[in-house]
């Protein structure tokens, strides 16, 4: 957790080419995780 800087459970960590391009903390519902998906894919 430390090497990435994890601070809350649950953190998701969108890497591309091994650099994060996204972060997202606590909860976050389907569609707002989709939407984002969808932009950096």
């Amino acid at each position: 957790a430390s090497k990435y800087g994890i601070h809350a459970v649950p953190t998701l960590i969108i890497q591309k080419d091994g650099a994060e391009v996204k972060r997202f903390m606590g909860v976050t519902q389907g569609s707002v995780l989709a939407s984002e998906l969808d932009k950096i894919l």
